[in-house]
């Protein structure tokens, strides 16, 4: 799964800058007696052998000292509104607000906590609601981020539909005239749509 991360990376547009080197088990160690526990194997894997953080899901992980910095504040001192504590056994493996994707530390499942939903609703109920797994592992979760389109095919996609939609728009503008007037304007009564539009490469017959 590593190996897939770094394949998936190396020339491709999901990393906008140049990735940081990973970092070394003397850090890890360094950090894990800091925090008082192991950190996950998976989390470790990603970090000491693709990258510290700088890809991933949204904008990407973050280093692994500003993921520990980021659950120590929390454990210290809530980010919730109505100060409900932080559970210590979610480790947060982003730092963007209101929210926090965090590994469970217990299972190892992806938990989002939604910061905005928390802030709303009062009480032990909305609390527990603003946390939702949304994946079963890390593994899974950069799974699903490989699977999905990256920023350029998201770009591109988006595209060719504004082609096709302003394509089909002058069809049918084109299509409603009667042979007379479209030969008033130069066109033949057979394959007018190839003398319009076939230069664009695209199937008309699909629009």
């Amino acid at each position: 799964m590593f190996k897939t991360v770094v394949v998936a990376l190396d020339g491709s547009d999901r990393a906008a800058d140049e990735l940081p080197d990973p970092i070394g088990a003397d850090e890890i160690a360094e950090t894990e007696t800091r925090l008082g526990f192991a950190l996950p194997e998976d989390l470790v894997r990603i970090l000491t052998e693709v990258a510290d953080g700088g890809f991933g899901p949204g904008s990407g992980f973050p280093s692994l000292q500003q993921m520990t910095g980021r659950y120590l504040d929390m454990v210290t001192e809530s980010p919730d509104r109505f100060r409900r504590r932080w559970p210590t056994n979610l480790f947060p493996i982003d730092v963007e607000l209101p929210g926090a994707d965090c590994i469970d530390l217990d299972s190892g499942r992806i938990v989002y906590w939604d910061g905005e939903l928390a802030s709303e609703r009062p009480g032990d109920d909305g609390w527990t609601e603003s946390f939702t797994v949304v994946a079963e592992s890390l593994e899974a979760l950069l799974q699903a981020w490989l699977d999905s389109p990256s920023p350029r095919e998201s770009s591109a996609k988006a595209r060719d539909e504004m082609l096709q939609d302003g394509l089909r728009t002058s069809l049918e503008y084109w299509r409603a005239m009667t042979p007379e007037e479209r030969a008033d304007h130069g066109l033949p009564e057979v394959g007018w749509e190839q003398e319009l539009f076939g230069h664009l490469g695209v199937d008309l017959d699909e629009l």
